[in-house]
């Protein structure tokens, strides 16, 4: 079997029928990615030595200048004999190698007009890194990603979905999957994540259904953490489109160091809530981002404003983690976006 060397990798991965991505997360290469499709260029690498086969990707990803220099896209390039690659950024840690698990429903419940919560129970425990999705199979249906609202330690995985009337996936997960069901996850994947616990305080930025990976990282810090700070603005249209009560009402019951803020975009005289937009509110809250983790995820035109609002700020690129997501077209598979360095986005599945 030919094999794949990566320069500043310890060890030779197998090349196996697949992408040198799925080659590499396979081998526990932590390769940084986020859409698997040619959309956002996070894993792009350079060819030293053997020939690819090159998959379709979206115009622009890769310029001209880069592909004449020998630049490719790890997720839709496959190998035709041994490869030597490189990697712009060096390589952290072994990260988790992606699978398939499979897990049965036990209840579909309406949280909001257009919001479900879906409690799963997996037959063997997942393993991911909290802020990372999975890729759900129903029979007969695309698979459409989605990130759990909870950590890889408990027993039962919550995913929040947004409904679409015209999707393809969730209009049959809203009316209700019999408990029993069974369902098919694949992954973990997706680079913005907590693979490790900060040295500095936390912010997480959540628009919509993009508050359920920030969820899972809270969780996991008041958990392992709790002396780190974290504060997390929840972002929406009015108080009756606020969700997942009871995972923010554990979060802040379990110490001081855990911070919400509910930011209403549609003035909303039924609730106390603050009336705005999330980055105006961080910049009102906060002179100065140099020393913060930051994390956002949710609608593109929210994490893009979001994105230029924490700079301004004094964050880094490399404090910067941002994860967006559009529904997928009907009839197919999840589509993601993501920006270069540490700022991912995603077209999410976890809408249709």
């Amino acid at each position: 079997m030919p094999h794949l060397r990566i320069a500043n990798w310890p060890h030779k991965v197998p090349l196996n029928k697949g992408t040198l991505l799925e080659a590499g997360l396979e081998a526990g290469v932590p390769i940084p990615n986020q859409c698997r499709s040619g959309d956002c260029g996070s894993c792009k690498c350079q060819l030293l030595s053997g020939e690819v086969t090159c998959l379709p990707h979206i115009a622009g990803t890769l310029s001209q200048e880069e592909a004449a220099n020998g630049w490719i896209l790890a997720c839709r390039s496959k190998a035709r004999g041994p490869l030597e690659i490189r990697f712009p950024e060096p390589l952290g840690a072994p990260t988790i190698a992606p699978c398939r698990y499979r897990a049965e429903v036990i209840a579909v419940t309406q949280e909001t007009r257009d919001v479900v919560a879906v409690r799963l129970r997996p037959l063997t425990p997942l393993e991911f890194h909290p802020g990372q999705y999975f890729d759900l199979s129903l029979p007969g249906k695309p698979a459409r990603s989605y990130s759990p609202a909870t950590t890889s330690a408990q027993n039962e995985q919550t995913f929040y979905i947004k409904v679409l009337p015209d999707g393809c996936v969730s209009p049959m997960i809203a009316k209700g999957l019999p408990a029993g069901t069974r369902i098919c996850l694949d992954g973990p994947f997706g680079s913005s994540c907590l693979s490790d616990i900060p040295d500095r305080p936390i912010l997480l930025l959540g628009g919509g259904t993009g508050i359920a990976p920030l969820i899972s990282m809270a969780k996991h810090l008041v958990e392992m953490a709790p002396h780190i700070p974290c504060h997390m603005y929840f972002g929406t249209r009015t108080g009756e489109d606020v969700f997942a009560n009871d995972a923010l009402s554990d979060l802040l019951k379990a110490g001081p160091n855990f911070r919400l803020s509910v930011i209403l975009s549609e003035a909303d005289e039924t609730t106390t809530y603050r009336t705005g937009f999330i980055g105006p509110a961080v910049a009102q809250d906060y002179a100065s981002l140099s020393q913060h983790r930051i994390f956002a995820a949710g609608p593109p035109v929210m994490v893009e404003s979001c994105q230029r609002d924490i700079i301004r700020l004094g964050a880094e690129p490399d404090q910067i983690s941002i994860d967006s997501f559009l529904p997928s077209k009907p009839h197919t598979a999840p589509v993601r976006e993501s920006g270069l360095m540490r700022i991912g986005r995603r077209l999410f599945g976890g809408a249709s």
